[in-house]
């Protein structure tokens, strides 16, 4: 009797981290989460970088080694 309560919030709490998980993955463009926001405390030249990546790529996560900007 009490296997059915428990298995139906299995699933859903199941559920709910497998969407938060792929929805953290498709806006880090497929990598792992990075330091990047958060608590986490940013130096000047980090947060220099990140813009960097930002202005390159149009997304602060995007790196390249190239250093033509994308058409807009």
């Amino acid at each position: 009797e009490a296997l059915i309560p428990f298995g139906l919030l299995t699933a859903i709490f199941g559920t709910a981290g497998t969407l938060l998980n792929v929805s953290t993955h498709f806006q880090n463009l497929g990598r792992l989460r990075d330091f990047s926001e958060g608590p986490f405390d940013l130096d000047k030249w980090e947060e220099s970088m990140l813009e960097r990546d930002r202005r390159l790529t149009g997304h602060k996560r995007g790196r390249k080694c190239t250093y033509h900007t994308p058409l807009q």
